[in-house]
């Protein structure tokens, strides 16, 4: 009778733990599925409202093809003090009309192999973003490396008001 007795209240307490047990799954779950439908309604607020993007941070803003050149050549120009690069050329080359929007240089900077690599980095990490276009290194016999690069940014024209 008393081993009777013991299964009963075994079998009740596992009852109860598998009852237990369902109920926080099921917890769980409601509060996956509340989540999910917040997030959801949030990303709908937000895909309503226009975007306020900052064109100073993709694009060169200038008033000129020629202005916008001048800013790239001031980009690179700091870009080579920080990196420890010697900057020895940078050449605007002329607006093409089939791409108004582009402004493109070619530049020569020579420095060693860690100069050079936040050289690169400083230019395609920093806003307003510039695409190196075309590489080629060169290296001395000292371990130096020259590195001759044809790059471009996007620009748009500042209307003056």
């Amino acid at each position: 009778m008393n081993n009777l007795f013991t299964i009963r209240v075994l079998s009740l307490l596992l009852a109860l733990l598998v009852l237990a047990f369902s109920i926080w799954q099921f917890t769980k779950s409601v509060v996956k599925v509340q989540d999910a439908r917040r997030e959801t309604s949030r990303l709908q607020l937000q895909t309503s409202r226009p975007s306020q993007i900052n064109p100073g941070k993709w694009v060169l803003v200038a008033n000129s093809h020629g202005a916008a050149g001048a800013a790239l050549q001031a980009r690179l120009r700091a870009s080579a003090r920080t990196s420890d690069v010697l900057l020895s050329r940078v050449e605007i080359q002329p607006k093409d009309n089939s791409k108004p929007s582009i402004v493109r240089a070619n530049a020569q900077v020579s420095g060693s192999v860690q100069a050079i690599a936040k050289f690169i980095y400083q230019i395609e990490s920093k806003a307003p973003a510039l695409v190196i276009e075309r590489a080629r290194f060169n290296r001395d016999e000292e371990g130096r490396i020259d590195l001759d690069i044809v790059l471009f940014g996007r620009m748009t024209i500042e209307s003056v008001s």
